[in-house]
């Protein structure tokens, strides 16, 4: 049971990686050019979507009926 914790929660982490570099990598000049708060606020509206993206993801596909 713990091997099988430990694969889910490994997996987790990757898929938040994944979806971290996926949106840093969209970043550009415009938004470098952002006053301080607003980047904050950017910075904090990607990390909640990193924690939760694998989640929401697979809702969505158990809901919809294609997993």
């Amino acid at each position: 049971m713990q091997i099988l914790i430990a694969m889910v929660l490994g997996y987790y982490v990757l898929e938040i990686g994944r979806h971290a570099y996926k949106q840093y990598t969209k970043w550009d000049s415009e938004d470098n050019a952002l006053p301080l708060g607003y980047r904050l606020m950017l910075w904090l509206l990607i990390a909640a979507t990193c924690i939760f993206w694998p989640v929401m993801y697979v809702r969505g596909k158990m809901c919809h009926g294609n997993m």
